[in-house]
């Protein structure tokens, strides 16, 4: 049970490239592992963990054992690797990470995904769609050479012409959205897919596995649990791909509308509200756990630049992305009662 070591290849300026070995279960102390419906039966003085379908058993030892009782989908395996400590004396990251993986590999755990809407709602009814993956894949072959550094300005004078395009066209009012309703809807749906879809081919473009996606009462997402093993760059680059897909196409039917006959631009134009909406939803980092907080949190090298810029003022150790971090969070509600 226990996990392989991992050889990273580090180079510093001035010194010659070094092979330093990396405990695994390291990758996996923030997340929350939760366990899946199983039967836990003592056989000859040991325990067994046996799936529903009776295709997997695995004998347990008294200290896996023990870790199997903590893992419940509230704790992280930082807090499961403390607890085995407390009860064993011996901070072996290495034995409870391998041990997860492997309950993980035989589909005895599931890795819940991360975020507060997430976190509160797993558990509860969600309907799962293992076909992600897939779609993401043919999505990012056909859409993958339209995007890298050469086709940047492109992309930048998309975005651009669209705000400019709703500054110069005010011929349909808010008022007047009511009366597209199911528009309203169509466009939603719309924005959902191409946001999540963003994320999603993020994730194939850095190798990594998209496992399902799932709508529920914890809301829209694609489980990228997978890319706990890249880096925090791919990190940020996959939380941000789905806000960008959300502007393209906010820009896009900014466009639209501003060239279509009053008409056809009554139906477009809730899609840029909506849009709109939706960057303010996932972007603004200061007052929600979205895309733009995870994004900043990967690039200061956080977990969660929330919480670790709070405490770091309180010790007086905060660098300069957590103080105005902290400050954008004081100034939010001041902001929201000035636009009023």
């Amino acid at each position: 049970m226990h996990a392989r070591p991992l050889e990273l290849v580090v180079r510093q300026d001035g010194a010659p490239p070094a092979v330093r070995r990396v405990d695994p279960g390291v990758a996996l102390l923030g997340t929350r592992p939760r366990p899946v419906p199983v039967e836990l039966r003592e056989v000859d003085g040991a325990h067994v963990l046996t799936t529903a379908d009776r295709r997997v058993y695995l004998r347990l030892d008294a200290e896996q054992h023990h870790l199997w009782t903590l893992i419940d989908g509230q704790r992280t395996v930082a807090e499961i690797a403390t607890a085995y400590f407390l009860r064993y004396g011996a901070l072996n990251v290495g034995r409870v990470g391998g041990f997860i993986t492997s309950l993980r590999r035989h589909g005895l755990v599931e890795v819940a995904p991360s975020g507060f809407l997430r976190e509160r709602g797993a558990g509860l009814a969600e309907w799962r769609w293992h076909g992600a993956h897939d779609v993401a894949e043919v999505a990012w072959r056909a859409l993958g050479p339209m995007f890298h550094r050469a086709t940047a300005p492109i992309w930048a004078a998309v975005l651009g012409l669209g705000g400019y395009a709703w500054s110069i066209d005010d011929r349909v009012s808010t008022a007047g959205l009511l009366s597209t309703v199911g528009a309203t809807f169509a466009l939603l749906a719309l924005h959902v897919f191409v946001h999540e879809l963003g994320h999603a081919v993020a994730v194939v473009a850095a190798g990594r596995q998209v496992r399902f996606a799932a709508v529920g009462l914890a809301g829209f997402y694609v489980d990228s649990t997978d890319l706990f093993l890249g880096t925090r760059r791919e990190h940020a680059m996959a939380s941000l791909a789905g806000p960008f897909a959300t502007a393209l196409l906010t820009a896009t039917c900014s466009l639209l509308a501003c060239a279509a006959p009053p008409e056809l631009a009554a139906v477009l134009r809730p899609g840029v509200y909506l849009g709109l909406a939706v960057l303010g939803l996932t972007l603004y980092p200061f007052a929600l756990d979205n895309d733009g907080r995870r994004a900043w949190s990967d690039l200061a090298g956080e977990a969660d630049l929330g919480w670790s810029a709070v405490r770091a003022v309180f010790t007086m150790r905060a660098r300069a992305s957590q103080w105005f971090y902290v400050l954008g969070a004081v100034a939010t509600p001041t902001l929201v009662w000035a636009s009023r």
